[in-house]
């Protein structure tokens, strides 16, 4: 039995656990997460879940650049409208305030990104 693409022995390992994805914004627990309408979004609740304390984001703009919406061809991807973004952005917003209630630094390492709601510092000065 296959659950999505992966197979039932790997999902009954002791040590593989599987999340589902529940709400939309915020914190979910119990092995859920909640997915803000996009997979950096759930990523940053795993994060969360596993007991990071600081996350750094690359690559979230939340809108277009140039006309485009993704770093990648999307020629078979979903393509998001502005008006997702303004979704995916408000459950952000609601994530981040729990997690700096919670100690969990958020750096955003894209200057130019829509995504306000976490700290903005340029990649060279986290590997600097």
């Amino acid at each position: 039995k296959v659950k999505g693409s992966v197979p039932s022995q790997l999902l009954n390992h002791p040590k593989i656990k599987e999340y589902t994805l529940t709400q939309v914004s915020g914190l979910a627990s119990n092995g859920n997460l909640a997915h803000g309408y996009n997979s950096a979004h759930a990523a940053l609740n795993l994060a969360y879940t596993l007991g990071f304390k600081r996350v750094y984001l690359l690559g979230i703009d939340m809108g277009y650049t140039g006309g485009v919406s993704h770093w990648h061809d999307t020629s078979n991807h979903r393509v998001d409208n502005e008006l997702v973004y303004k979704q995916m952005i408000a459950a952000f917003e609601v994530t981040a305030k729990e997690l700096a209630q919670r100690g969990v630094e958020v750096i955003n390492l894209n200057p130019q990104s829509k995504l306000e709601c976490f700290k903005k510092m340029m990649y060279n000065e986290v590997l600097a």
